[in-house]
């Protein structure tokens, strides 16, 4: 159990402080509800119980990957 908890907060911290950083450096201004920490957060619990820990890092890549996609053809 302690390793689901420990996997849902590194998720939803890292992509949060993801999500913060590419809305700064678009120029974002008034901030919104980000249900995306939330979202990882499960998915790296769930992919970490089920799959193994690396899968915590695989989800947060394909994240970054995506975010930093999306900034790049904004």
């Amino acid at each position: 159990m302690r390793q689901v908890a420990l996997h849902f907060t590194l998720g939803a911290v890292v992509s949060g402080a993801l999500a913060a950083l590419f809305a700064l450096l678009r120029g974002e201004r008034v901030g919104s509800l980000v249900l995306l920490p939330v979202v990882v957060g499960i998915v790296c619990a769930s992919a970490a119980h089920v799959v193994g820990p690396w899968a915590t890092l695989a989800v947060l890549t394909l994240i970054a990957a995506t975010i930093w996609h999306e900034y790049r053809s904004a």
